[in-house]
Order: structure tokens, then C-alpha cells, then sequence
């Protein structure tokens, strides 16, 4: 029964979101982020290519939620987003440099015209405020094991 719920949740917030309300995508990335980096972190093995693949997977979604034909289905169709990514994050292998060659790389510098970016990294951002103010941060996932 709960998941008849979750769904019906996720679809109030998929169409609120597609709406026009970004405080709607921000509960979307709350409910579904650990699971999403969960599924990152199975594909890349690497808790920093993990979060860009949680990133991305994220912006991905928000950009391209008009094509969701089910807005119940959310959850399942943002953690295949996230497999697909993880994949692809894996097979280009890690990006995870030693730190004298971070410092020596360019910063990227580009980004969407569109503004969908921001919208997505500043809801991202929400759900991880609003974890870690309700005490759910950390989440216990294999990228975050209890100590």
C-alpha cells in the first residue's frame, strides 16, 4: 500500500514541478537522492564520481521530465537515469585525479543557457539541506557506510 502512495506522491510533485513549481523538484531530489546515489555508486565504485553521476542524473531528469509519460513512475525512472549514467561514468573510468593534477586543470566553464542547471544544482541542494536539518543526513547507503 505504501508504494500506491510514494506514486501518487511523486506524481502530485512531477506535475506541480512541470507547472512551474521548483520547491516541487527539490522534494522530488529529497525523496529519491539516496537511492539515486546508491545506484551511482554500484556502477562507479568511487563516492566522488558517484555525486557527479547523482548530479547529472538529477539536471537530466529535471531537463528532460516533459518526456515522463507516467509521473508515478518517477523514482524508477530517475534511478535508470542513474544506472545509465553510473555506466557511462564507468566506462570512461574514474575521474578522480591526485591533487597536484586538480590544481593544474582548467575549470569547466560550460554550462546550459537555459537556466535548467541552476534550477536542478539549487534543488539538489535543497534536498541535501533539508536531509541533513531533519536528521536524515547521512544516509546509511554503500556510499556512506555507518562507521
Amino acid at each position: 500500500m505504501s508504494g500506491i502512495l510514494t506514486w501518487g506522491v511523486d506524481a502530485r510533485l512531477v506535475r506541480s514541478t512541470l507547472a512551474g513549481n521548483k520547491d516541487a523538484f527539490g522534494r522530488l531530489v529529497e525523496r529519491h537522492l539516496p537511492t539515486v546515489e546508491a545506484v551511482a555508486f554500484a556502477y562507479t565504485r568511487n563516492r566522488t564520481d558517484a555525486e557527479d553521476v547523482s548530479q547529472e542524473t538529477f539536471l537530466s531528469a529535471y531537463q528532460s521530465l516533459d518526456t515522463l509519460r507516467e509521473c508515478a513512475k518517477f523514482g524508477s525512472w530517475v534511478a535508470t537515469i542513474a544506472r545509465n549514467a553510473g555506466l557511462r561514468m564507468a566506462s570512461r573510468g574514474s575521474r578522480e585525479m591526485p591533487l597536484t593534477d586538480a590544481r593544474d586543470r582548467e575549470p569547466r566553464t560550460s554550462t546550459p543557457t537555459d537556466g535548467s542547471a541552476s534550477i536542478a544544482q539549487s534543488a539538489l541542494s535543497f534536498g541535501t539541506r533539508t536531509l541533513r536539518a531533519s536528521g536524515a543526513w547521512p544516509v546509511r547507503t554503500p556510499m556512506n557506510p555507518p562507521a
